[in-house]
């Protein structure tokens, strides 16, 4: 039941039926999904840990947001797994039956309708999914399965957002590649179809207005990392104003020591001037 209901949870968060930063308890999820509460807890640890979802302590859950610097980390991940089980596949060599399935996959699919994207998501994640089974390593396998959940959000997200109509392709190239048996041109071409998709993805947020609607942290302006990503956004100028305020407290006491100390000198000045004229 346990598995039952990450895959139906996680299809949910996938497909953006959970939107990104919708909040939600146990006992709401369990009775959409018609579980009991224990596979549903059980489920939502396991996707917290791949980081789907975000406990809220003492009020349920909520699902993680998308950002951009997310999106381009997911990204990365992919593209150093997906270069890995490319060389990996082409060094043991592929079947003609599975080259047909990997060609299949590279299908051009319009995106005109809810079913078009979930059904041109499937093809191109599938693809990376087929390489990580045909290297042989089951880790391999696990990692990419679980990055390939967080792409697969993102390809949803951006394709409903009405800017991007076409996934890019370049699954062709890759299939030549493993044809011929080289690691270092299976690699290199896995790169190049991560790093058109990754353009392509990152782009369509930054563009539509679906940005505005789901929490897709914008890149600051001068370049660097968001402080909100971070969670530094406001520590420093908490501590600025503490170290400004005691700065201020320092030269207060300062400044009444010293009225003191001269109080004190004039009141001994005057004692002593009596002393001498008795």
């Amino acid at each position: 039941m346990t598995a039952r209901a990450v895959r139906e949870i996680m299809a949910r968060i996938r497909e953006l039926d959970l939107e990104p930063g919708r909040a939600f308890t146990e006992n709401e999820l369990a009775e959409e999904l018609g579980l009991g509460k224990t596979p549903v807890r059980e489920a939502l640890l396991v996707l917290g840990a791949q980081g789907f979802v975000v406990p809220r302590p003492r009020s349920g859950y909520r699902v993680s947001p998308i950002t951009v610097k997310d999106a381009r980390d997911n990204m990365a991940v992919l593209r150093a797994l997906a270069c890995e089980s490319a060389a990996m596949t082409a060094t043991r060599g592929l079947d003609a039956t599975t080259l047909l399935v990997l060609s299949d996959l590279d299908e051009d699919i319009p995106t005109d309708t809810a079913e078009d994207i979930r059904d041109i998501v499937s093809a191109r994640t599938k693809f990376f999914g087929v390489l990580a089974y045909e290297s042989g390593s089951n880790r391999m396998l696990l990692l990419i399965n679980q990055i390939l959940n967080h792409v697969a959000r993102l390809m949803h997200l951006a394709l409903r957002g009405g800017t991007l109509r076409r996934l890019p392709s370049g699954q062709a190239d890759v299939i030549v590649a493993l044809r011929s048996g080289d690691p270092d041109q299976a690699a290199a071409a896995a790169r190049r179809l991560v790093d058109a998709w990754e353009r392509a993805l990152v782009d369509a947020l930054l563009q539509s207005d679906i940005v505005m609607t789901v929490n897709v942290a914008l890149p600051s302006a001068d370049g660097g990392r968001d402080l909100d990503d971070l969670g530094l956004h406001t520590a420093r100028p908490a501590k600025a104003a503490k170290s400004g305020t005691a700065k201020a407290g320092a030269s207060k006491s300062a400044k009444a020591a010293k009225a003191t100390k001269a109080s004190k000198a004039s009141k001994a000045a005057k004692t002593t001037g009596r002393r001498d004229r008795a």
